[in-house]
């Protein structure tokens, strides 16, 4: 596993991040402390999984596994979100 810090993925860990931010992530934040800190860490674990992390496998002929990154860290994004609204 490898990081991509190139400008098009920041650009892209940055939208992820308004995204919380414009679904309601900091709205609220006086209510319960230790479930928004992890809803927020999994929402970021998801946006670098989305944004930041290639992964290739293999020896002659590597495999890219990045569209699995994509999948789990949308998946990541969905759940905190569910989670930020099923709280608030």
């Amino acid at each position: 596993m490898s990081f991509n810090f190139s400008i098009g993925r920041l650009a892209q860990l940055a939208a992820c991040i308004a995204l919380f931010v414009t679904l309601g992530g900091f709205s609220d934040v006086a209510m319960n402390q230790r479930a928004w800190l992890r809803l927020f860490l999994i929402f970021v674990a998801g946006g670098v999984s989305f944004s930041m992390v290639d992964h290739g496998v293999g020896l002659m002929d590597r495999t890219n596994l990045r569209f699995a990154y994509l999948l789990g860290g949308g998946v990541l994004m969905v759940a905190s979100i569910v989670w930020l609204r099923a709280i608030a």
